[in-house]
């Protein structure tokens, strides 16, 4: 399934792709934006994201939540070393 209409955003192609289409078409949303070399950037990046995010698999739905709250060592650790971003390669401070 390719999306052909209603994608104005980056958040729009990143859905679309993570819904499992196969594709997304665009023009007027690159055509008619302030910066549309900056506008293709941002909806090649989404697309690959969605894809990605596709492939991966969500967590399961479910239906309620459960705080993920730190506990007051690691909360501690947290205030004395700041937020850890990690991936793959790096590990960023």
């Amino acid at each position: 399934m390719i999306v052909d209409a209603g994608v104005g955003t980056a958040s729009d192609a990143a859905v679309a792709m993570e819904l499992g289409a196969d594709g997304v078409l665009m023009n007027t949303a690159i055509a008619e934006a302030q910066d549309a070399v900056l506008m293709a950037e941002a909806m090649r990046d989404a697309v690959i994201a969605g894809r990605k995010c596709y492939l991966a698999g969500r967590m399961p739905k479910r239906l309620y939540a459960s705080a993920s709250s730190l506990s007051p060592a690691s909360s501690a650790n947290l205030l004395e070393h700041g937020p850890v971003l990690q991936s793959r390669e790096y590990t960023y401070r």
